[in-house]
């Protein structure tokens, strides 16, 4: 029993919506494996009272200190990444709510007055003292052999004289960001984009192509994450002949993992299961959209705190599940999507970072930089991104918002099972 609670306090999710059959919800699984499912042993049976005991006995055990400042950005982080997919819908977008809010944090703590209250607003924050504690917690938990969740924070100052000694030191103990203060050169782009293929174990290779000529600051924060499947997936449950439907009603041959999980959710017009990764640390977890829904109007009409509350009250029952495999990449620039969620002076000469830079001045934000990648196969799951903002010493250039029109009834996320905080969300839209 304890070993399970440890596991549910610790455990991450990945949560992606599936074009498959799941009991429950939107449409109804092979005789043949309905029949399997409702004949498992007594001992699969006790199994999943175990689950369902160890969860009674979390959610009785997350008042301290510690878990509270951590349970208050998962809401936030649910409500940040949805927000974004609206804002920056393309096909196969994927993003990492937790690297943005790292490295939205970084410029937080240098920000003052409006330009702070407008950031605050724009995370759903209201205290900042429990918010980097949650970031600092986040970077801490995360030491299980098994799977990896690793994060690096760094900041590349043009010039070693223009950052408060208070913001520097707060840097480094609170979100462990290794400092760079050399005139920015060649070597600097060289070494951020070093930065990032090595933070993410070289599956994004850079975040920037060149360095600005007015740019004064550099944050980035880069993370990743490798799972292997709990319960491998054998041969007999391999079909690289399944079918894969788009919303316009073409099919596609794709390789499909057939399974079978213990727990389930529902949300506003879809549903879900979860199924866990070795070491009882992290979990995979998908949402089925209703038939018939186009992904566009799922994502509109459902929130980051229900998709949260939901995971955290799951039901522990058996699911027949398909996952199929799938690599995607995804590019944003999310500037217009800050802008909309009502950070604008943020981006002006008007932007108050008096709190980071020893010269206020003429100091804006001038970009948003957000690369994503995960691999999804037989083996397991790995994920990465990477957040970089650019901080310039004048007002902003126009953001190039690359956008593209989804045509995929696909979600997913990855989160923390304890507070189901999202580190990633992304719809698939189209399996190659």
């Amino acid at each position: 029993m304890k070993n399970r609670s440890i596991y549910k306090l610790l455990n991450l999710a990945l949560m992606a919506g599936l074009t498959v059959n799941i009991l429950g919800c939107g449409g109804s699984a092979p005789a043949s494996e309905i029949d399997e499912v409702n004949t498992d042993t007594s001992e699969e049976a006790e199994t999943l009272e175990d689950n369902e005991d160890s969860y009674e006995d979390i959610t009785e055990n997350t008042d301290s200190k510690e878990n509270a400042m951590v349970q208050d950005v998962s809401i936030q982080a649910g409500n940040l990444a949805i927000s974004i997919l609206k804002n920056d819908y393309s096909e196969n977008a994927l993003v990492s709510p937790l690297s943005v809010m790292m490295a939205g944090g970084m410029v937080l703590n240098g920000s003052a007055s409006e330009t702070k209250d407008e950031l605050m607003n724009v995370f759903g924050l209201e205290d900042i003292d429990s918010f980097n504690a949650s970031m600092k917690s986040f970077m801490e938990i995360n030491d299980d052999p098994e799977n990896k969740l690793k994060f690096a924070n760094g900041i590349w100052v043009n010039g070693d004289d223009i950052l408060l000694d208070t913001y520097k030191t707060k840097m480094e103990d609170l979100y462990g960001a290794k400092l760079c203060d050399e005139p920015f050169s060649d070597e600097t782009l060289s070494d951020v984009n070093q930065f990032v293929y090595d933070n993410t174990d070289g599956m994004i290779d850079k975040i920037i192509d060149s360095v600005p000529s007015l740019s004064n600051m550099i944050l980035v924060d880069a993370l990743s994450f490798e799972g292997k499947w709990d319960k491998a997936f054998e041969d007999e449950d391999i079909d690289e002949n399944g079918t894969f439907t788009l919303e316009d009603g073409s099919s596609k041959t794709v390789t499909m993992l057939n399974g079978k999980a213990g727990e389930y959710f529902e949300v506003s017009g879809g549903c879900g299961f979860i199924y866990p990764y070795k070491g009882d640390r992290y979990s995979f977890a998908a949402i089925l959209p209703e038939e018939g829904t186009k992904m566009q109007d799922f994502i509109s009409n459902v929130s980051g705190e229900e998709i949260v509350d939901s995971m955290k009250n799951c039901e522990y029952t058996r699911v027949v599940f398909s996952i199929p495999e799938f690599t995607f990449d995804c590019s944003m620039e999310l500037s217009d999507t800050f802008r909309k969620m009502g950070a604008n002076r943020v981006f002006t000469g008007d932007a108050d970072f008096s709190n980071m830079l020893t010269e206020n001045g003429k100091f804006s934000l001038d970009s948003i930089l957000h690369k994503t990648h995960i691999e999804l196969n037989r083996e397991g799951t790995k994920a990465a991104a990477v957040t970089g903002m650019v901080l310039n010493s004048a007002g902003p250039g126009k953001a190039d918002v690359k956008q593209v029109i989804l045509d995929r009834p696909f979600i997913y996320m990855i989160i923390d099972n304890e507070t189901k905080t999202p580190i990633f969300m992304g719809h698939a839209d189209n399996i190659e």
